[in-house]
């Protein structure tokens, strides 16, 4: 009987902590609410918003860091779920999708969309032209100012450094002023 308990005592150890496991990382992601290009594609020539597209691969160590950190951030998913359409596309997947007029592979409209490394992040403007793309891990912090440079269509007359640049200092202005 005491050694049934003992190894008991492991058992309720390793199930508290498959409970806990997907509220630790893995749960930021679903605070976005996801989507395929199919149903974004309507989506954008319905509502005029623009698309992100999240490029990733689920064995990519920056891509799961994007998730957790930046992509969890309560600030980051309200301006998403306001402003933009949110879109996930797997570089591996081999799931078959209806995109621009022809049914497509995940993995070929990445290649189409000239991915190179995930994670990358690509905006995708009202009239499905790639607008931005960005390689690599984004900090919060960052991915704050790429939004605000999107939504407000900065990128039509400034270089996102530039834009950048400028924020940082209107920043220390206010800072100033207060």
């Amino acid at each position: 009987m005491k050694k049934y308990k003992v190894g008991l005592l492991p058992l309720v150890f390793i199930s508290f902590f498959l409970l806990i496991l997907p509220l630790n990382g893995e749960s930021a992601s679903n605070s976005i609410d996801w989507m395929g290009f199919e149903g974004a594609e309507s989506l954008r020539v319905k509502t005029g918003k623009v698309i992100i597209v999240d490029v990733y691969k689920a064995t990519c160590g920056w891509c799961k860091k994007m998730q957790s950190t930046t992509y969890a951030d309560s600030n980051i998913q309200k301006i998403i779920e306001e402003k933009f359409i949110p879109v996930r596309l797997d570089v591996l997947s081999r799931k078959k999708m209806n995109v621009f007029g022809e049914e497509l592979l995940e993995r070929d409209i990445a290649r189409l969309l000239r991915v190179r490394g995930t994670p990358t992040t690509i905006f995708v403007d009202s009239t499905g032209t790639p607008v931005v793309k960005v390689p690599g891990y984004i900090p919060p912090d960052q991915y704050m100012y790429l939004l605000k440079y999107v939504s407000g269509e900065w990128y039509e007359d400034l270089k996102f450094e530039d834009f950048y640049k400028s924020e940082k200092i209107l920043e220390k202005e206010r800072g100033k002023k207060e």
